[in-house]
Protein backbone atom coordinates (compact mmCIF):
# COMPACT_ATOMS: atom_id res chain seq x y z
CA UNK A 1 0.00 0.00 0.00
CA UNK A 2 1.48 3.43 -0.59
CA UNK A 3 2.08 6.04 1.69
CA UNK A 4 -0.65 8.14 -0.13
CA UNK A 5 -3.29 6.12 0.80
CA UNK A 6 -1.74 6.04 4.53
CA UNK A 7 -2.12 9.26 4.35
CA UNK A 8 -6.11 9.21 2.86
CA UNK A 9 -7.06 6.89 5.34
CA UNK A 10 -5.27 8.43 8.16
CA UNK A 11 -7.02 11.73 7.21
CA UNK A 12 -10.97 9.89 6.99
CA UNK A 13 -10.11 8.36 10.07
CA UNK A 14 -9.67 11.89 11.96
CA UNK A 15 -12.99 12.92 10.24
CA UNK A 16 -15.17 9.90 11.62
CA UNK A 17 -15.74 8.36 7.99
CA UNK A 18 -14.75 5.41 7.06
CA UNK A 19 -13.65 4.82 3.16
CA UNK A 20 -13.13 1.65 1.57
CA UNK A 21 -9.79 1.59 0.38
CA UNK A 22 -8.47 -0.91 -2.02
CA UNK A 23 -6.73 -3.83 0.07
CA UNK A 24 -8.36 -2.63 3.03
CA UNK A 25 -9.17 -6.04 4.86
CA UNK A 26 -11.31 -4.29 7.23
CA UNK A 27 -13.82 -2.86 4.61
CA UNK A 28 -14.37 -6.16 2.24
CA UNK A 29 -17.59 -7.28 2.26
CA UNK A 30 -19.65 -5.05 4.39
CA UNK A 31 -18.50 -1.09 4.61
CA UNK A 32 -17.66 -0.19 8.56
CA UNK A 33 -19.40 3.34 8.58
CA UNK A 34 -20.53 5.30 11.68
CA UNK A 35 -24.16 6.62 11.69
CA UNK A 36 -24.79 9.32 13.57
CA UNK A 37 -27.87 8.50 15.34
CA UNK A 38 -30.86 10.73 13.89
CA UNK A 39 -33.34 12.38 15.23
CA UNK A 40 -36.15 10.36 13.95
CA UNK A 41 -37.11 7.14 14.25
CA UNK A 42 -36.00 4.66 11.54
CA UNK A 43 -38.77 3.13 9.10
CA UNK A 44 -37.68 -0.20 11.10
CA UNK A 45 -38.17 1.04 14.74
CA UNK A 46 -41.38 2.65 14.06
CA UNK A 47 -42.72 -0.64 12.11
CA UNK A 48 -41.24 -2.38 15.09
CA UNK A 49 -43.30 0.27 17.84
CA UNK A 50 -46.74 0.18 15.70
CA UNK A 51 -46.55 -3.77 14.70
CA UNK A 52 -46.07 -3.95 11.45
CA UNK A 53 -43.91 -4.45 8.50
CA UNK A 54 -41.58 -1.10 7.34
CA UNK A 55 -43.22 -0.98 4.18
CA UNK A 56 -46.68 -0.23 5.20
CA UNK A 57 -46.52 3.55 5.41
CA UNK A 58 -50.56 3.59 5.69
CA UNK A 59 -50.59 1.06 8.60
CA UNK A 60 -48.14 3.37 10.18
CA UNK A 61 -50.08 6.54 9.46
CA UNK A 62 -53.38 5.07 10.71
CA UNK A 63 -51.92 4.01 13.92
CA UNK A 64 -50.00 7.42 14.82
CA UNK A 65 -53.15 9.00 14.10
CA UNK A 66 -55.80 6.74 15.89
CA UNK A 67 -52.90 6.91 18.79
CA UNK A 68 -52.60 10.65 18.78
CA UNK A 69 -48.62 10.77 18.40
CA UNK A 70 -47.18 13.83 16.39
CA UNK A 71 -45.57 13.07 13.16
CA UNK A 72 -44.37 14.25 9.69
CA UNK A 73 -44.89 12.84 6.59
CA UNK A 74 -42.09 13.43 3.92
CA UNK A 75 -42.05 13.43 0.22
CA UNK A 76 -41.69 9.58 -0.09
CA UNK A 77 -44.58 9.18 1.96
CA UNK A 78 -42.57 7.66 5.01
CA UNK A 79 -44.00 9.13 8.51
CA UNK A 80 -41.38 10.40 10.75
CA UNK A 81 -41.65 10.60 14.60
CA UNK A 82 -39.10 12.50 16.50
CA UNK A 83 -37.12 10.25 19.22
CA UNK A 84 -37.51 12.73 21.84
CA UNK A 85 -41.23 12.64 21.55
CA UNK A 86 -41.19 8.94 21.46
CA UNK A 87 -39.22 8.89 24.89
CA UNK A 88 -41.35 11.24 26.18
CA UNK A 89 -44.89 9.19 24.60
CA UNK A 90 -43.37 5.63 26.48
CA UNK A 91 -42.06 7.78 29.28
CA UNK A 92 -38.40 7.39 28.23
CA UNK A 93 -37.61 10.63 28.79
CA UNK A 94 -35.67 12.10 31.58
CA UNK A 95 -35.88 15.75 31.13
CA UNK A 96 -38.39 17.50 33.13
CA UNK A 97 -39.76 20.65 32.15
CA UNK A 98 -39.83 23.63 34.47
CA UNK A 99 -43.38 25.44 34.61
CA UNK A 100 -43.65 28.96 34.71
CA UNK A 101 -45.03 28.58 38.50
CA UNK A 102 -42.70 26.43 40.03
CA UNK A 103 -40.65 28.57 42.01
CA UNK A 104 -42.70 30.25 43.66
CA UNK A 105 -43.33 33.97 44.16
CA UNK A 106 -40.20 36.25 43.93
CA UNK A 107 -40.86 38.22 47.98
CA UNK A 108 -37.79 39.75 46.82
CA UNK A 109 -40.06 41.93 44.32
CA UNK A 110 -41.79 42.97 47.11
CA UNK A 111 -38.90 44.47 49.14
Amino acid sequence: MSQDMNVVRAIMRTQGNRAPIDGDRSTQGKYQMEQRMSDYLTTSELADLIGCKPNQRTSMINWLSDNRWKFVIDRNGIPKVARAFRDLKLGLSTDTKATKYDNGPNLQAFA
